[in-house]
């Protein structure tokens, strides 16, 4: 039994008959129905090769979703990582400088610009919490200081790199018969230390 008996038309399809028919035919039309078969058979042919060629380029889109989704997913990793590094070295860094940093850095940046420890007051304030990080402000006083010491403190203050300092609330009192010598300067400096 073949394919034809199995579908039901074997009896009804006899291709000895169709090929005498085809035989029996004007050579034009011959012409015509072997061009026709040709192009049903390549149709046929081709139906396959368009739809895998559909799949392919449907596949080759996902692709290129997935790689780009891969690569933002790799860059935030990336800029995790970066960061997670940045909070820890600034972690290593103030537990280096104790308890206190802010103060340890003042008499430090005031000793290299050869003002007295004793011209300065340091006053401790109410730390500002959140989830992440704690701000440490003290209030600053410096006596009888020359007005290029005063910029020199506050720049080495503003630029250091071991952590970021702020300085808000800057009030300056100058004496009255030396305009270079400020008599008072206050401010508000403030360190922030990541909670550990």
């Amino acid at each position: 039994m073949n394919f034809l008996d199995k579908l039901g038309i074997g009896d009804k399809l006899n291709f000895d008959d169709l090929y005498n028919k085809f035989l029996g035919l004007e050579r034009s039309r011959q012409i015509a129905v072997g061009v026709g078969l040709v192009i049903l058979l390549l149709v046929v042919l081709s139906l396959p090769v368009l739809f895998v060629t559909a799949k392919l380029d449907e596949t080759r889109e996902d692709y290129s979703k997935y790689i780009k989704k891969a690569s933002e997913f790799y860059g935030i990793l990336n800029e995790y990582k970066k960061l997670n590094e940045e909070f820890n070295t600034i972690k290593t860094k103030t537990a280096q400088l104790g308890k206190d940093p802010l103060t340890a850095i003042l008499y430090k940046a005031a000793e290299e610009v050869d003002i007295k420890k004793s011209a300065l007051t340091v006053t401790t304030e109410k730390e500002i919490k959140n989830d992440l990080f704690t701000e440490m402000p003290k209030k600053i006083k410096i006596n009888n200081v020359r007005f290029d010491q005063a910029v020199q403190v506050l720049d080495k203050l503003v630029r250091y790199e071991e952590m970021p300092i702020t300085i808000k609330q800057l009030d300056i009192e100058v004496t009255p018969n030396n305009k270079l010598i400020m008599k008072t300067m206050n401010f508000t400096a403030s360190v922030i230390r990541p909670n550990m």
